[in-house]
């Protein structure tokens, strides 16, 4: 059968940020409601990862508790997770396994692990060698350095996760084919692979952080210019470009994460140490953007 889009929408505005709280940590990360949990006690919870490498997880139980910086739970999950594309869907921590070609679903409530290897992900990295007394890694690189290039343009990431109205997505460099990037819809129960395809793009890098609203991907151009735009579009079900470019802002000049998250319809994203969310406007029709010509 064919796949059919949850709901046909395209970017139109990214409104007034929103400031949540100060991490209570780097100024390097991730933070995140649960993306799949519109009521009960996960959906009033939030969660930040520290770093680009870490195996902790730290919860917060309200949207208050992450203001005042009291956390609930620190979580150390059973394998390193690399890069700050790790989101909360449906009650479990999805994570790329550092230095693997494997992805994670970690069961925050149980515990329990299920982890699936992605084809042609690259992920080879630096070696981290030891955490220093202040709480930075020391990694091993140099110029001999064997290691796949990364996503976007920040060390130590090669897989992005993304959550849409057609649930949960994956965004990774491959080694398979050179100018594209890797874009599969996964089942989040079971990590397996819906629907997986190839999108062009000639240089991976030119792109500071990407996520999935309504099927389509969106490509943010800089995460440390103050004004910068999101230009790159892709329609992930049409498999056509749209030829647009809406403004966006990076308040405190270095955002390591972006998500959109189809509960609330808002993007959250993590500038320098900011834990953020803005409003977005859309226009539900989209056929006059359509450019099948383009690629970045």
């Amino acid at each position: 059968a064919e796949l059919v889009n949850a709901r046909k929408c395209i970017l139109d505005r990214v409104g007034t940020p929103v400031f949540h709280s100060e991490s209570q940590y780097g100024n390097v990360g991730a933070w995140m409601p649960d993306a799949a949990s519109e009521n009960g006690r996960m959906s009033h919870k939030r969660w930040v990862f520290d770093g680009l490498v870490s195996p902790v997880l730290y919860e917060y139980k309200t949207e208050l508790d992450l203001f005042y910086k009291s956390q609930s739970v620190k979580y150390y999950v059973d394998y390193l997770a690399t890069g700050t594309g790790g989101v909360v869907y449906n009650g479990s921590f999805f994570y790329h396994r550092y230095n693997s070609p494997y992805v994670v679903r970690y069961n925050l409530d149980s515990g329990n692990l299920h982890q699936r290897k992605v084809p042609n992900l690259a992920y080879r990295d630096c070696i981290l060698k030891e955490f220093s007394p202040d709480g930075n890694q020391i990694w091993d690189c140099n110029a001999s350095t064997v290691r796949d290039p990364y996503l976007y343009n920040m060390s130590h990431n090669f897989a992005d996760f993304a959550t849409d109205e057609n649930g949960l997505w994956l965004i990774y460099g491959n080694t398979y084919e050179n100018n594209t990037l890797s874009v599969v819809n996964i089942d989040a129960n079971y990590l397996t692979l819906i629907r997986s395809l190839l999108v062009p793009l000639n240089n991976e890098t030119s792109i500071s952080n990407m996520f999935i609203m309504c099927g389509v991907l969106y490509g943010l151009r800089s995460s440390t210019d103050y004004d910068s735009n999101i230009d790159f579009v892709y329609d992930l079900y049409e498999e056509k470009f749209y030829n647009i470019s809406i403004k966006w802002r990076n308040p405190f000049y270095k955002t390591t994460m972006l998500n959109y998250n189809p509960l609330d319809r808002r993007l959250y994203f993590f500038d320098n140490g900011n834990l953020l969310s803005s409003p977005v406007r859309v226009k539900e029709e989209k056929q006059s953007f359509l450019n099948t010509n383009q690629i970045m």
